[in-house]
């Protein structure tokens, strides 16, 4: 791109660089000593001056070279002569909205570095061939500083969409073993059922078998529709069927749902609630969800013979706070946000035996904000994790006890 083009290739103006230069004009009257005009030069540290009339009109310039040419002809007694006595009187010009390159050639043409800008008889500024180029240069720095900017935000967007890809195919990997292996289960053991392998008195077997089933069936539509209620969570389809939830209720049934699998690790429930009755006003089945996902997650990553809590607070602002905590392997600070992203897992390989299927903290999540709340985790390795999740105070309903009366 030349020096005279601007941004696209269009025309760069000399308005453009007297805008961003702020150039400041310097002004002598012609009956001036010359003296005053050298000192002007050198206190402003500028080459040329532009000399006007009475009437503010443009007759001439002075420059520092006028004056250093003529003391080889006056001497000494160059600084006792006038402005007049020096300046250059064919003055040209251009104005602001001439072409740089038409300016540049002005100047090339009548051999002079600097040309005033004059617009309908008023000095608008001046502008030498060092401006115009400092401009280009700082114009190309900028541009090659957006360029730089632009390809680094095109590769970090293009390493966000390759890390987004392969956890959907990661998610899509290990998705295929989760809904393999209930389904091997089931078509097993209901092909065992099914044929009468199991011989006429088989019913004890039978009965065993069709829990397996269920079970396997149940895990199915759990993975199912995790998936289907992240897809409308995401897509802003989800819709809360609220109602009044009784907290303490909430958190023992919850409690009691996660029995098989605090035995199963030999693990101790412990559970805090706030003095005094209290509810809420939340979608009951959504919250649940929630609390179960939560807990699930404590049991699966706790040490056995430990205790998992559960418990709620009343904080600031009056919001109800539910806590979650194990003490079991923690989370480095660096794998936190991971956790509550779709389909990731904190030790980047799904196919470890508790990474899941990637879900169940970003649903909860989301889930809790479609309540207006926000759910957050602190944790420390090798000491254990709590996932704090916080409702709003206008969703609290606390009960206020009957004040007691008062014998006479």
């Amino acid at each position: 791109m030349w020096v005279g083009a601007g941004p696209g290739g269009c025309p760069l103006l000399v308005a453009e660089i007297l805008d961003r230069k702020g150039y400041q004009i310097h002004e002598a009257g012609p009956d001036w000593p010359v003296r005053k005009a050298a000192a002007m030069l050198a206190a402003w540290n500028v080459g040329t001056i532009l000399v006007t009339d009475f009437q503010d009109s443009l007759i001439g310039i002075i420059s520092e070279r006028d004056i250093i040419r003529s003391l080889n002809e006056f001497g000494g007694s160059v600084l006792r002569l006038k402005v007049r006595d020096l300046m250059t009187r064919s003055v040209i010009t251009c104005t602001p909205e001439t072409e740089i390159g038409e300016a540049l050639n002005l100047m090339a043409f009548h051999r002079i570095r600097h040309l005033p800008v004059v617009q309908e008889g008023k000095i608008c500024g001046i502008i030498s061939i060092r401006d115009v180029l400092k401009f280009r240069v700082e114009s190309l720095e900028e541009s090659f500083t957006a360029l730089v900017r632009s390809e680094q935000e095109s590769a970090q967007a293009r390493a966000e969409a390759e890390l987004a890809n392969r956890a959907k195919t990661d998610f899509l990997a290990h998705m295929s073993h989760e809904l393999r292996t209930p389904l091997n289960a089931m078509i097993g053991f209901s092909d065992v059922i099914a044929g009468g392998l199991l011989g006429p008195d088989s019913t004890a077997l039978n009965r065993e078998y069709a829990a397996h089933i269920n079970t396997a069936g149940r895990h199915l539509l759990k993975l199912v529709n995790e998936v289907l209620d992240l897809s409308k969570a995401v897509s802003g389809q989800l819709d809360l069927d609220e109602a009044t939830v009784e907290l303490g209720a909430l958190l023992r049934e919850c409690g009691e749902l996660a029995e098989d699998g605090l035995a199963e690790k030999r693990l101790t429930l412990h559970t805090t609630l706030p003095e005094g009755e209290l509810s809420l006003t939340a979608d009951e089945m959504r919250l649940r969800q929630v609390l179960i996902s939560l807990l699930s997650n404590a049991i699966k990553f706790s040490c056995g013979g430990n205790a998992v809590e559960i418990g709620a607070e009343i904080i600031a602002d009056g919001d109800l706070a539910i806590n979650v905590t194990d003490y079991g392997v923690g989370i480095r600070p660096e794998h936190l946000p991971v956790a509550l992203e779709p389909f990731r897992h904190i030790d980047g390989n799904p196919t470890h035996a508790n990474s899941g299927t990637g879900i169940g903290l970003p649903l909860a999540k989301m889930l809790v904000e479609k309540h207006g709340g926000t759910l957050g985790i602190t944790s420390k390795l090798g000491e254990g994790t709590t996932v704090s999740v916080v409702i709003p105070g206008w969703r609290v309903n606390r009960a206020v006890a009957p004040r007691a009366l008062e014998r006479a």
